[in-house]
């Protein structure tokens, strides 16, 4: 009878980690417009968002996160990015809420403003996340600021634009880094940029790594953002497509990688 029961026990407890599980994807799925995994292709695995690598951009093995994007930071027409052409549903109104993700490490600080994710930079109103001229991570568009990375470190970074709430603010490793800033329209007609921005005779351009980029149509919660950092493995896998590979990659949390330093 005692076994009996035992068995009932480990049944319920693996019932409701499997719950707790199918909850965290489907809510951290919900609203995903776009996702660009840059393991090998600029293919959104979520939509139909498909870009292209341009100039010195390329796929490498980073050590700590896998295939990765790499840009080369160099400001003509030639340096590296890669580019998704414009969606309307990767364009947002003063009155929507939506979501950046991203992760990120600098080669090197550029001393000018660099765009690492951005959207309709040629085509007011946009937005994205950029380094400016003092190394600071901006929530851009209506440009508001935060800390200053280090080199050769990842950083997973979250814009959230929430309209309900009439703020913007950003996550860095999962902490707060900008608050404060009031909600923008972002519904410019320009492609989206990963590594540059279309903009200053191309003299935004970013040298370093981007990985796992993925766009929401909604404020993601505090709760949340760690999830988003590892959406590889939320992704319920009829969405994953050619990502099923990628199940067996090590993807390290912030707390790790600091470990690391």
């Amino acid at each position: 009878m005692k076994h009996y029961f035992s068995l009932l026990k480990i049944s319920f407890c693996l019932f409701l980690i499997i719950g707790v599980m199918a909850s965290s994807m489907a809510d951290i799925t919900e609203g995903l417009v776009g996702y660009w995994p840059l393991d090998d292709s600029v293919k959104d695995e979520v939509g139909k968002h498909d870009g292209k690598l341009e100039g010195g951009a390329k796929f490498v093995k980073d050590a700590d996160r896998g295939q990765v994007l790499e840009v080369d930071g160099e400001n003509t027409i030639d340096g590296g990015k890669a580019i998704v052409p414009h969606a309307d549903d990767l364009s947002f109104a003063i009155t929507d809420s939506y979501s950046l993700s991203v992760w990120v490490k600098a080669i090197a600080l550029p001393g000018h403003w660099a765009g690492i994710v951005n959207k309709s930079r040629d085509q007011a109103p946009w937005y994205g996340l950029w380094l400016d001229d003092s190394n600071r991570w901006c929530f851009g568009g209506e440009n508001i600021f935060g800390s200053t990375p280090k080199t050769k470190r990842w950083y997973h970074v979250v814009l959230v634009q929430d309209a309900k709430a009439k703020e913007r603010l950003s996550y860095v490793d999962n902490k707060k880094d900008i608050k404060g800033g009031a909600p923008i329209e972002a519904s410019g007609g320009g492609d989206l940029w990963f590594g540059g921005a279309k903009c200053c005779a191309f003299a935004e351009q970013f040298h370093g790594r981007i990985d796992d980029v993925a766009i929401f149509n909604r404020a993601l919660s505090e709760k949340e953002i760690p999830d988003a950092g590892e959406i590889v493995q939320m992704l319920p896998v009829q969405l994953k497509g050619k990502l099923t590979t990628t199940w067996a990659k090590i993807r390290q949390s912030p707390a790790n990688l600091r470990r690391q330093e």
